[in-house]
């Protein structure tokens, strides 16, 4: 696919997991270890979605849940804080040229 898995966390910046595009990324210098995070349950099929279902299904809301309370585990304060703020560019900002 050449689709990225993004996460907010849902409970910082209200960003659930999600496939998204690396064009529609921006790189910063931030650092975080994700590596003991546990996403084998984030597979193909996690992202299907059954005909006529309306919601969110449990185990979707549960691995949110549990994929999340991992990474919150190894976030510092201001990194929460920084995940939590608002992102928007301007008419003249060049995120190129941007240092984050």
């Amino acid at each position: 696919k050449g689709t990225i898995l993004v996460t907010g966390p849902y409970k910082v910046n209200g960003v659930p997991l999600r496939h998204v595009d690396p064009a529609y990324v921006i790189a910063t210098s931030t650092k975080l270890d994700i590596s003991k995070v546990d996403i084998a349950a984030v597979g193909a099929d996690f992202f299907k979605t059954e005909k006529g279902a309306k919601g969110i299904s449990d185990t979707r809301l549960k691995t949110q849940k549990t994929v999340d309370d991992q990474i919150l585990k190894g976030l510092k304060t201001e990194q929460r804080a920084y995940l939590g703020s608002v992102f928007s560019l301007s008419t003249n900002d060049k995120p190129h040229e941007m240092k984050f």
